[in-house]
């Protein structure tokens, strides 16, 4: 883990990144990378990355989707169970 301090840059607040960071997540000078809050916590994808999180995401949502009347009926079907 390593600190690093905030430094301000004109009008916004600037992060630098040391270079063995940006050699272990494969980061370059220039990249374009997605930046998420969650939880309180900064995450850094490369661009590659979050194209790759949103693929895996879709196609999860297309399964959802082709089979949500099967979820359903398992829902009502496993909420109807006595144990």
């Amino acid at each position: 883990m390593s600190q690093q301090q905030i430094t301000q840059m004109g009008n916004t607040a600037a992060l630098l990144l040391p270079p063995d960071i940006l050699e272990q997540t494969g980061i370059h000078i220039g990249d374009t990378i997605e930046i998420s809050v969650v939880d309180g916590m900064l995450i850094v994808f490369t661009l590659q990355e979050f194209e790759r999180k949103q693929k895996i995401q879709d196609a999860v949502r297309k399964v959802f989707a082709r089979r949500q009347s099967t979820y359903q009926r398992l829902s009502l079907t496993s909420n109807t169970r006595k144990p």
